[in-house]
């Protein structure tokens, strides 16, 4: 799971959070069950470029969460 918070007086949108401990040839599925919204994502992606997340309000929170798939 993935907590994100943006705080009321952040100028920040968007913002990329490597995430650590996953296998780099696994597949990932991250789901934001706020939005019902889910994106597939290979292990090499998330460990090296890493879960990009845009909030438009501010203040704004975001939980996502991931699983391996493969």
């Amino acid at each position: 799971m993935v907590v994100v918070l943006r705080r009321p007086g952040s100028p920040y949108e968007s913002a990329r959070f490597p995430l650590r401990g996953l296998d780099a040839r696994a597949s990932y599925r991250v789901a934001n069950p706020d939005t019902q919204e889910e994106r597939l994502h290979t292990g090499e992606q998330l460990l090296e470029q890493g879960l990009e997340v845009t909030l438009k309000t501010r203040p704004g929170s975001a939980c996502l969460i991931y699983e391996r798939v493969k």
